[in-house]
């Protein structure tokens, strides 16, 4: 297969199966592969929120010190193949086809067997396993797609460190209704005699993990909470003392924006932490340099500065509590005007507590999805409430009466597009269009 046969082959699974929750079919798959993912030295990240931070801090973190890194994240923002990535370089469409290739070939082979069937994600799991072995990385960082006790990326009987970000309510037709049930599907990552490093949060949420983790006589760390000691629009200054090693650390430097990011800069240097604790060669440069350097697209990125707009990946409720948090942090006294586009399976009703009552004026798009929510469903919505939003046709347009909104303000405004990631891309193509 070349690789837009590769891409159909998985838009096809995709279709036909959709998301299943379980590894028997996965495992068949990789002991048919010659079980890559026990070549590999694995990080494994699970989490509502956070995933993706906390990933790029420690790719930035280990490519200073060295190490040669696999990313496995899911969904993707700008380009399909980033989700699988060496060094922050994507997979090429070769490789991604070869791969797929070869999977197929087992997947029939199953499929004549009538052996259980892996999903999309599965085979696309597997593939980056598979790839991480034959680039030799160091080290895999993979994110859990959804959940974590019965995601595909869980699957390695032993790994270097976990780590468990942000949990809150969401994916609950799979993981339950409770935050409780959330965070007993999360802590299904944690490996006997594995360290497990866990984002400071809830302690309802901290007492289920803990629970978990002296089942199976995992040390567990919570970070401590970090000290801001000065922030602007261009980069937040902190203090942390490590709970791994106590050491201290002042003056640490990020450019990703907001409070939560802080907290996801403080879990990666809890897991640096743990790694030189086995023996990994990385130093204070590294980590400083590592977390001032780190770049993460989707997440409260700047993509203009006239006028002023920012993306933002936040698709579920706490998510878009932490953006609105950030807002506020950055952007007092700024008309506030907002580009959405969601899910129908997410709970918007509950986003717009926390952006409706500061939003000059809410322009929906309909992302190009089949779990999109119409723009025009999601106008009414709004409207119900605050009569301010306006449906859109396109991505195009949206952007366009947003940037004439900012226009005519005689006040400071800032536009920021948040919602599914997979909209995102198409509001940075068209502002570098019409913009940049």
């Amino acid at each position: 297969m070349n690789y837009r046969e590769a891409r159909q082959f998985i838009d096809r699974i995709t279709m036909e199966k959709g998301s299943v929750p379980g590894l028997d079919a996965i495992r068949t798959l990789l002991f048919k592969m010659g079980n890559p993912q026990d070549k590999l030295k694995i990080i494994h990240v699970a989490g509502t929120n956070g995933k993706g931070s906390v990933t790029a801090y420690l790719l930035s973190i280990l490519n200073k010190a060295g190490y040669k890194v696999g990313t496995y994240n899911s969904p993707s923002v700008f380009e399909y193949l980033e989700r699988i990535r060496t060094d922050g370089v994507n997979i090429g469409e070769d490789e991604y086809a070869e791969g797929i290739t070869k999977i197929k070939e087992i997947y029939d082979s199953m499929r004549e067997d009538k052996e259980p069937l892996p999903t999309a994600f599965e085979i696309e799991t597997a593939l980056a396993f598979d790839y991480f072995v034959r680039k030799n990385c160091d080290i895999v960082i993979a994110e859990a797609g959804m959940g974590g006790r019965l995601d595909a990326t869980n699957v390695c009987d032993s790994v270097l460190v976990a780590a468990i970000m942000s949990v809150s309510m969401d994916h609950m037709a799979f993981l339950g209704n409770t935050i409780e049930s959330i965070a007993s599907e999360k802590a299904g990552i944690i490996k006997k005699n594995c360290p497990v490093v866990i984002y400071n949060q809830d302690k309802e949420v901290l007492d289920i993990i803990r629970q978990k983790a002296d089942e199976v006589k995992a040390e567990m760390v919570v970070t401590a909470i970090p000290e801001i000691t000065e922030y602007d629009n261009e980069r937040t200054t902190f203090s942390y003392c490590s709970k791994v090693s106590g050491k201290k650390y002042d003056n640490l430097i990020i450019t990703l924006k907001g409070m939560i990011q802080v907290n996801n800069a403080c879990v990666a240097v809890e897991i640096i932490e743990m790694l030189n604790r086995m023996q990994y060669n990385i130093n204070d440069l590294h980590i400083r340099n590592g977390l001032a350097d780190t770049k993460w697209p989707g997440r409260f990125q700047k993509i203009c500065d006239r006028p002023l707009i920012y993306i933002d990946g936040a698709h579920n409720p706490d998510a878009v509590k932490r953006l609105s948090d950030t807002i506020d942090m950055y952007f007092k006294g700024y008309k506030k005007i907002y580009v959405m586009g969601v899910f129908k399976d997410k709970d918007f009703e509950r986003e717009l507590e926390y952006i409706i009552e500061g939003a000059e004026h809410i322009y929906t798009v309909t992302p190009d999805n089949a779990r999109a929510l119409d723009a025009s469903e999601l106008a009414e919505t709004i409207n119900k409430r605050r009569d301010i939003a306006t449906a859109c046709d396109s991505v195009n347009m949206a952007m366009k009466c947003a940037t004439d909104d900012t226009a005519k303000e005689k006040n400071k405004s800032v536009i920021i597009a948040f919602g599914s990631l997979s909209y995102l891309g198409d509001v940075v193509g068209c502002i570098k269009k019409r913009l940049l």
